[in-house]
Order: structure tokens, then C-alpha cells, then sequence
């Protein structure tokens, strides 16, 4: 009898259980993630409860700096023309108006005189005051990026009465040192009149050759800053334009412009070239070469800028080739470390080292001559003023707060609305886990009775063992009844010893009646599997059983060693006189000690035969004092016999 292989079902059971492992560590991290989408949903709710209340406040806060922001602006351009127009009573204030039309941001510019009576400034006033307000805009603006603090102006004096010059180059002076901004100005004014105000340079030909001279460097050199920008100077120290050097530029064969950090004018006689340097400086920024800019006679120009950290900023155009524009910037050892032959295209590293960029489709850096009027020219609308000053957006941190806040609130929408999404999907595969909890539920239980199972099997393998053993002592039982039908021993045989053979033929009558009782008691062994698996078995008693199978089976060795001799014994003639020989004796010695051990073994069968009818006892107690295999009433003390 072979009893089934659990090897398989626990192959299957292992699975299962990691199967059920695997659900429930998806059921801890479901329950996890649901607490974390329902504090995600109650943050962003508790943040967006106060989103138009915040927002009313950061509103009030930004006006209020829009206002403060405005009135400061006001007060440089008021400034700037009163500079230039003291006690004019028609001049007295400048107004920035800003206001909502067709759904954008609108700017007007105004001025009022002293009655209150406003103008505005493109429409109703001259040239020279809408100049000057135009520049005091283009420093405000160019102020407020992150660009380059450069302004290249070409004759935006022009419309000035040359009596207001020294007051202009007065004006220009402390604006560009307020602000911080280095200014190259063309003028055809007298020098004098800029003198202690700028570096005067003037341009003036030799042998056909145009030179540059300083004639003047007495200006300020220092940067104050304005509101906001108390420490500008420390910023600024050491950047700008060092020079400017044009080879085969127009008239310039090779000039070399040296500039200061702030105002620099340039003067000259008509036709010298002073315009062409602010439109090489426009040509590089923007790459707008063109033949027409090329020396008379030569095939290309060069243009270099000298800027901070003595780099060099070198461009080239030719007026032949597929290619006509290079660029090439030069470290301080004079290596190239970048360069570009892209054509009409400005590299994309050009900027990160110029800097002077469009703003808003504007060039607030180059001023040329016909658009000297910056944002108060006709092809601006108010819209497009609006947007270049860009007025709400630089009154600092309330307009950084408010951004800030409202990137806040879209943030805080977009968590609540991610949140409830995982919270509805992780919902779902909770309901889903859920449904699942009964499997591991089975698993667990599946996983005890597994365990008793394969106690049970243990125990009926040991069972088996012993079953075996006592089949194998039941044969030989078997082969030695034959001994029953032995002859009778003549009586000139030993009595003595034909007495001990006759004692064993009772033991061996015994060891059959035990061997029918051991057969009856199998078969209640066999019941045990029956039993339910959650009543205890004390299988202790298959200890003795076992201990007994051994003793038989050294029985069975010496009963194999004597059966021989005792077949020898058995077939003597009843008329011969029996004779025993050396080698009988030996055997009959061995007789006398089987006997012995015979008498010892009658000992352990009789406990066998107590431990067996406790066991019964314990059967009864079990089955309801019933016996398992053949329904019989049992008791504790007793003997059991089953019923026929």
C-alpha cells in the first residue's frame, strides 16, 4: 500500500500563498495610497478655500505697488523734462495712463500743464518734448530686463533747440548713472556743451584715414541706482563695451572707438561716420550685413566689440559666397572658444554673450536716426506701449507674489483633480482586492489543514512501516505451523528433548493466535485515517509495536537457523534408536535457548496485549465506546472481540 505524494500539493499550496501574499501587500499599499489621494484632495481643498480671498489681498498689494510703480516713473520723465524745460508752465507733469481696451492693457503718455489740462504727447506735443519723454521710456524699459544695460543713440537731439543741450547732456548723464546704463549718443552739437557730462570722442579724418580721439573724460564714472537698486555699481563693475573697432566699415578703414561705463559722445563733421557706428553696433546685434556697409574697394568688413572679461567679440561679412556672415568670439588669450557661420542667422550663443536681444518685437538698445521716438512713434499703439513697458509685471514682489500664488492655485487644482482620479481608480482595485479576501482567507485555512495532512501522512507511513513488518512475521508464522504435522518421536528418542519440541510447537500455537489477533487489530489501525483531523491520535503505542516487529524478526532468523535441525529430528524412524551426533547436540543446545528466549518474548507479547487493549479503550472513548471496524461496543478495561 502506497500512500499519494504530497510533494505536488505543496508545490500548488506555495503558489497560492504567494499569490495571497502578493494580494494582500496590494491591498496595504491600495489602503495607503487612498490616505494619501484623501490628504492630497483635503490640502488643496483647504488651499483653494482661501484662493479669492488671497487673491483679493495680493490684488490690493499689487495696485497699490502699480501706483507707487507709476507715480516713480512719472517722477523720472517729469524730471527729465523739467531738466530740459524748467518753469515751463505748459510741461509741468507726465502722465502714464494705463487702462483696459477691447479686453488688453492700453498705455497713453500725457502732460499737463499747470491748470491741470492734459495733452497727449504723440498727438499734441512738439518734437523735442516727445523725444525727451521717449528716451526717459526706452531707459525705463531696457531698465526692467535682464538684457544688456546698452543704448546706442543716433541724433535723438536733432529736435532740441541748442540752447537746451547742456541741460539734455546733464539729463542724460544723471539718467544713465541712476539707472546704470552705458550710452554711446551721436551728436552734431558743440562738444563743450556735453563737457563734464560724457567722454567726448570726436572722429576726424587724416590722409583719408578716420581717427579717434578722447578730448574729454571728466564725466562721472560711478553708477548710483535707483529704487531698488542700491548696490547696482557693485553689479555693474567691470561689464560693458570696452571698445568698438571697425575695419573696411563705410569710411572706416580702422578706427577703434574706446568707450566709459556711462554716457559716451561721439562727434564729428558731417559725413565722417559718425552714423556708422551705431549701425555696425545693429549690424552685429543683429546680423544685418550688407554690401552697402562695406568699404569702397574691399570684399568684406570687420566689426569687433570688446566686452567684459576681456573677451572679443568678432564679425565679418563678405560680399561674395553662400556664407557671408562669421562669427567668432575670442577668450583673453586670443583663442577662439565659439563660432558660427550660420548666414543671415544670429547664433544662438550670441546672446547669452551680447545680450542685446529684440524685447517684444522692440530694439530697445539701438536708437536709429527717423526712430528716435521709441514707443511714442505712429506704428506703436497703446496696446504694444503697454505691453514693451510692461508696467504690472515690474512692480517686483507683489507681481511675483501674485504669479506665484496663481501658480499655486493651478497646482493645487491640478493635485485635487490627479487626487481624485487615483482616489476613484485606487477605489476600484480596493473593491476588487477586497472581493479577493476570501481566497486568502481559504489560503490560510488551506495552509492549517495542509499542516495537519501532512502530520497524517507521516503518521500513516509510520503505520505502514509497521504493518509491513508484521505481514512479513505473519508468513513465517505461517511456515512454521507446518511444524504441527510432524510425526511423533519414537520412543527411543530423547524424551527430554522431544518435550522441548513439543513447547515450542505451543509457543508457535501461540505466536498463530497472536498473529490473528495482530490481523484483527490492523484492521482497526486502518480506521485511524478516518478519524476526524481535529481529534488527537496517540500513536505512541506504535513505538511497542515496532520494538515488538524487531524481536520477531530476530526470531524469525533463529527459527530459519534451527528449522533444519528440527525437519532432521522429525524424520528419524520410529524404530531406530536416535543417536545424536556432535552437530545435533549443537542444535539442541541452541534449542534450550530459544526456549529461553521464547519465554521472554510471551512477556512482551502480554504488555503488547495491554497497551493494545488500552488502546482500544482510547478507540472507544473516540468512537462512542463503539468499536471502528465492526460497530461492537467496547470498553476501557476489557477485551474486545469484534462481532461476527
Amino acid at each position: 500500500m502506497n500512500l499519494p505524494n504530497l510533494s505536488s500539493v505543496e508545490d500548488k499550496f506555495l503558489k497560492l500563498a504567494q499569490e495571497s501574499s502578493r494580494i494582500r501587500g496590494l491591498f496595504d499599499s491600495l489602503i495607503q495610497a487612498k490616505a494619501e489621494c484623501i490628504i492630497d484632495i483635503e490640502d488643496a481643498n483647504e488651499f483653494l478655500e482661501t484662493e479669492d480671498e488671497v487673491q483679493d489681498v495680493l490684488k490690493t498689494l499689487h495696485q497699490q505697488s502699480v501706483e507707487r510703480t507709476r507715480i516713480l516713473y512719472e517722477d523720472v520723465l517729469t524730471g527729465l523734462v523739467k531738466d530740459i524745460f524748467p518753469n515751463d508752465p505748459e510741461n509741468h507733469r507726465v502722465h502714464l495712463n494705463l487702462s483696459v481696451k477691447r479686453g488688453q492693457a492700453a498705455l497713453s503718455v500725457e502732460v499737463s500743464n499747470i491748470y491741470g489740462h492734459r495733452r497727449d504727447v504723440f498727438l499734441d506735443k512738439g518734437g523735442s518734448v516727445k523725444s525727451i519723454i521717449a528716451i526717459g521710456l526706452r531707459f525705463i524699459a531696457l531698465s526692467r530686463t535682464n538684457r544688456r544695460r546698452f543704448v546706442a543713440f543716433d541724433e535723438a537731439d536733432k529736435e532740441l533747440n541748442p540752447v537746451f543741450i547742456p541741460r539734455f547732456a546733464k539729463m542724460m548723464a544723471q539718467l544713465a548713472s541712476k539707472i546704470g546704463m552705458q550710452v554711446v549718443y551721436i551728436s552734431h552739437h558743440n562738444y563743450q556743451d556735453f563737457e563734464g557730462h560724457a567722454r567726448i570722442i570726436k572722429l576726424s579724418r587724416k590722409n583719408g584715414k578716420v581717427y579717434s580721439d578722447i578730448i574729454s573724460d571728466n564725466a562721472p564714472k560711478d553708477f548710483e541706482g535707483w529704487e531698488g537698486e542700491e548696490h547696482i555699481a557693485t553689479i555693474l563693475e567691470g561689464a560693458g563695451i570696452t571698445d568698438i573697432s571697425l575695419m573696411n566699415v563705410k569710411q572706416h578703414q580702422n578706427t577703434v572707438i574706446e568707450l566709459s561705463p556711462l554716457v559716451n559722445v561721439i562727434i564729428g563733421s558731417n559725413d565722417i561716420g559718425k552714423s556708422t557706428i551705431v549701425q555696425a553696433l545693429e549690424c552685429v546685434a543683429r546680423n544685418k550685413g550688407r554690401n552697402g556697409l562695406i568699404r569702397d574697394e574691399q570684399d568684406k568688413m570687420r566689426i569687433e566689440i570688446g566686452l567684459e572679461g576681456k573677451l572679443r567679440l568678432v564679425y565679418q561679412y563678405k560680399r561674395r559666397g553662400s556664407r557671408k556672415t562669421k562669427y567668432q568670439l575670442y577668450n583673453h588669450a586670443n583663442a577662439i572658444i565659439k563660432e558660427s557661420r550660420e548666414g543671415t542667422q544670429c547664433p544662438d550663443w550670441l546672446h547669452g554673450v551680447l545680450g542685446m536681444e529684440m524685447y517684444k518685437n522692440q530694439d530697445l538698445h539701438i536708437g536709429l536716426q527717423g526712430a528716435s521716438n521709441f514707443m511714442l512713434d505712429v506704428n506703436v499703439s497703446e496696446h504694444k506701449r503697454a505691453e514693451i513697458l510692461s508696467l504690472n509685471k515690474l512692480c517686483g514682489s507683489t507681481q511675483r507674489m501674485i504669479e506665484r500664488h496663481n501658480e499655486m492655485i493651478d497646482h493645487h487644482k491640478k493635485v485635487r483633480n490627479e487626487s481624485r482620479k487615483r482616489l476613484a481608480k485606487t477605489k476600484q482595485k480596493l473593491e476588487i482586492v477586497e472581493s479577493m479576501g476570501e481566497f486568502s482567507e481559504a489560503v490560510d485555512q488551506f495552509s492549517l489543514e495542509l499542516d495537519r495532512l501532512k502530520q497524517k501522512h507521516r503518521d500513516l507511513e509510520k503505520m505502514l512501516q509497521l504493518l509491513e513488518k508484521w505481514e512479513t512475521c505473519q508468513a513465517r508464522i505461517e511456515e512454521y505451523g507446518a511444524l504441527k504435522n510432524l510425526p511423533a518421536p519414537v520412543p527411543m528418542v530423547d524424551m527430554e528433548k522431544v518435550a522441548q519440541i513439543q513447547g515450542m510447537q505451543g509457543l508457535i500455537d501461540k505466536i498463530s493466535t497472536l498473529a490473528k489477533f495482530i490481523k484483527l487489530e490492523r484492521q482497526s489501525l486502518a480506521q485511524l485515517s478516518s478519524i476526524p483531523q481535529h481529534q488527537p491520535v496517540d500513536l505512541s503505542y506504535l513505538d511497542g509495536m515496532i520494538s515488538l516487529g524487531k524481536r520477531w524478526s530476530y526470531e524469525e532468523k533463529m527459527i530459519s537457523l534451527h528449522k533444519d535441525a528440527l525437519n532432521r529430528l522429525m524424520s528419524i524412524p520410529t524404530h531406530q534408536e536416535v543417536r545424536f551426533d556432535d552437530s545435533a547436540k549443537k542444535h539442541l543446545d541452541h534449542m534450550d535457548g530459544l526456549r529461553e528466549l521464547i519465554r521472554k518474548d510471551e512477556k512482551e507479547i502480554e504488555s503488547a496485549k495491554i497497551r493494545l487493549t488500552q488502546l482500544h479503550g482510547q478507540l472507544a472513548e473516540l468512537n462512542g465506546q463503539s468499536c471502528p471496524t465492526c460497530g461492537g461496543s467496547m470498553n476501557f478495561n476489557g477485551v474486545h472481540v469484534h462481532a461476527k
